[in-house]
């Protein structure tokens, strides 16, 4: 599982707009015991246990760098390139 923080209420509009826009569903932040909570608001899981491969990471992460985009949430470059570029890796 990797666990990411924004500014709040980053974390719950990105949630939302990845969920309705690509299908995806982020969790809240650990230790928070709902969306409802206000903590939860700046955090978000990725959970990725069992099977995951090449594209579902990918799709993951483009899903997660276009609502960010979208919402114009701050975010760095070169992510999902960075991702691309290591699964590429011999």
């Amino acid at each position: 599982m990797t666990a990411l923080a924004l500014d709040p209420p980053d974390a719950t509009r990105l949630r939302r707009w990845v969920e309705s826009h690509a299908g995806v569903t982020l969790g809240i932040g650990l230790g928070m015991e709902s969306p409802a909570d206000p903590q939860a608001d700046g955090a978000f899981r990725i959970g990725h246990m069992g099977h995951v491969n090449a594209h579902m990471v990918l799709g993951l992460l483009g899903a997660v760098e276009a609502g960010m985009q979208a919402l114009g949430i701050a975010h760095g470059s070169g992510a999902l390139a960075a991702a691309a570029a290591a699964i590429a890796a011999p």
